[in-house]
């Protein structure tokens, strides 16, 4: 176990739980449905597993140097430690957005669950157009 208590153990944020290769971000990104949150958007995909979910978690260099893009992830990732539900079944994409940066866990919390409670994957998704190429 690497030196870590069983406790550490448990709050790790597994490979298995990461979207982590670009591909599956953007596949997520183009066909998945978007939701709307003060502090955050939120892409996800229904996955084929009902039983496994993957979040993954973007924070744009707009948001603020790399100490507070950091913070902001593990804030996240401590959100989905805490709430496994929100993400079982889908794969998200977190985009945070640039106030973020400045609220407190609970607030960012709440706009999570919000934006996951609003999310439709029932209906085909809305945002998931092919984008024009600039070459025609």
């Amino acid at each position: 176990m690497s030196g870590r208590t069983i406790s550490e153990a448990s709050m790790t944020f597994a490979k298995e739980k990461r979207i982590r290769k670009r591909r599956d971000f953007l596949r997520v990104q183009r066909f998945g449905c978007r939701s709307f949150g003060r502090f955050v958007v939120i892409v996800a995909q229904r996955s084929a597993n009902s039983l496994v979910g993957k979040v993954g978690i973007t924070v744009p260099k707009k948001v603020g140097a790399a100490h507070i893009r950091n913070k902001i992830k593990r804030r996240i990732r401590h959100i989905f430690r805490l709430k496994p539900d929100l993400f079982l079944g889908k794969s998200l994409v977190i985009i945070a957005r640039v106030g973020a940066c400045v609220i407190t866990f609970r607030d960012l919390e709440s706009d999570i669950i919000t934006a996951c409670q609003r999310l439709k994957l029932d209906q085909k998704p809305g945002m998931a157009r092919p984008r024009k190429s600039a070459v025609n």
